[in-house]
């Protein structure tokens, strides 16, 4: 059994803040106004969170402190700042009116400092900073960083180095703060996140995080595109450099003239970025009683769907262009350069169209329904396809192109592209949730939405095979 004194006695008020930081200690440096301690300086408390200008200071109870120096002995002790964000045994320093008292244990777990203001107290386990941090729901509505963000900005996860928590980050020290389970068989209900007001503050980002992880499922973004955008605004206009073949020519540049040019220039239209997302129909009555480990998996489908609507807009691109008439160029088998005959793939015909790359190099094939075509082909069931398969679980895929399948490829084409110049990814915003409906249990009609358009980087960089018939 294990016993805990977090929050007895404790008194935390705010300051407006100087330099200042989570965990460190603090002391006065103006009217109504703190800053990190000096080396030697007796503090007036602990920074538990600093937002903006303006700082929670414990000012009593118990509260964990890192050490520098000779580790403190159980019972009662003169501490001082270290200068460094921590504290250490007073030496000559008086630690005027604020008696400090440690108690100290191997560093994996934390220590505990009880002040108080003239008056002794006993020592006990100190409580760590995740579990006094203030949760509300404008931590969502900070502009330019995420919920987790603005936690890691209250509960830094740099000062858990060195203890059982360190592989957590602050949203998770939360779950675990509120004792909430959203794994495995004895996963907690969906009603565990509402048994407070601020433990209900982190299901928001609960299903935020089960929506990414549906989406990043067997992802095949990252195979198209060569770069990616954050914007914070609906538009954007991305850069182009199309030289003719007379730039693509390396040659020597004799003494005294001028050197050969790329010009990079602005796009003439802007990239369309679209909003994707599904609506979350479902009471909390009909959910409340549910496990999280099954509830993540309508989540995880969810973001799914939406990752799926991403793919689809990202190969629309590459087949019809961003709007700036840069759509691919299409080769039909049968018709000059590409050999075989109009309805019949054959490995001579995708031999042809890797060709038509140079000076970029076809490393990815996108195809749809024309991969068991594909797949039939002599070339790809030799022995040795089958034991690459057998053994690795990885197709032999055609000039060595990685191969991915979507059905949003039109059908009977195979689009070819080098990913590393192809495709430039802009995103809008990351997964975002209606956290004010979430919170307060309103699921009736929650949505759920992702931002993001792509832009052509280099038009000749992806093509299309056509098998006609």
């Amino acid at each position: 059994m294990s016993v805990a004194f977090n929050g007895i006695d404790s008194l935390v008020v705010t300051f407006q803040a100087e330099d200042t930081a989570a965990g460190v200690p603090a002391a006065m440096s103006g009217n109504d106004t703190v800053g990190k301690a000096a080396a030697g300086a007796a503090p007036v408390g602990i920074v538990l969170g600093k937002r903006k200008d303006y700082a929670a200071v414990q000012l009593r109870g118990y509260v964990q402190v890192k050490y520098t120096g000779t580790a403190p002995a159980l019972g009662f002790a003169s501490l001082v700042a270290d200068g460094s964000g921590g504290l250490r045994a007073a030496g000559t320093e008086r630690p005027a009116e604020t008696a400090w008292w440690s108690a100290w244990t191997p560093p994996t777990r934390p220590w505990a400092c009880s002040c108080e203001n003239g008056r002794k107290g006993q020592v006990k386990r100190m409580a760590y900073p995740f579990e006094t941090v203030k949760l509300d729901k404008g931590m969502y509505s900070e502009s330019g960083s995420s919920f987790t963000k603005v936690l890691e900005k209250c509960d830094p996860s740099e000062q858990y180095k060195g203890t059982p928590l360190e592989h957590l980050d602050a949203f998770q020290r939360q779950l675990k703060r509120f004792d909430i389970k959203v794994k495995g068989a004895d996963s907690d209900v969906v009603s565990k996140f509402f048994a407070t007001w601020e433990s209900a503050v982190l299901f928001p980002e609960y299903v935020a995080r089960a929506v990414r992880q549906g989406m990043e499922e067997s992802n095949i973004l990252p195979f198209l595109t060569a770069a990616e955008t954050r914007i914070t605004g609906m538009d954007y206009r991305s850069i182009a450099s199309q030289p003719v073949e007379d730039d693509k020519a390396l040659k020597a540049v004799s003494e005294g003239s001028s050197i050969p040019e790329t010009k990079v220039t602005a796009q003439e239209n802007l990239v369309q970025l679209h909003k994707r997302g599904r609506m979350l129909v479902a009471s909390y009555e009909a959910i409340q009683f549910q496990r999280l480990d099954l509830f993540s998996v309508t989540l995880r489908q969810i973001g799914a769907y939406i990752n799926r609507m991403h793919v689809a807009d990202a190969i629309d691109v590459l087949v019809n262009g961003d709007g700036n008439s840069n759509g691919a160029a299409v080769f039909t088998v049968g018709s000059n350069p590409i050999s075989g005959s109009a309805g019949a793939l054959s490995y001579g015909a995708l031999v042809d169209f890797w060709s038509q790359f140079d000076p970029y190099t076809m490393n990815t094939l996108l195809v749809g329904d024309a991969m068991a075509d594909l797949l039939k082909l002599p070339e790809m069931q030799d022995a040795t396809a089958g034991l690459t398969f057998q053994g690795t679980g990885k197709l032999v895929t055609p000039m060595g192109a990685t191969l991915l399948r979507s059905s949003a490829v039109p059908a009977g084409t195979i689009i070819g592209l080098d990913k590393n110049y192809a495709l430039e990814m802009i995103r809008g915003s990351d997964v975002l949730v209606e956290y004010d409906k979430l919170i307060d249990r309103q699921l009736e009609r929650a949505a759920i939405t992702s931002i993001s358009g792509f832009a052509k980087i280099f038009q000749e960089a992806s093509k299309i095979l056509a098998i006609g018939g």
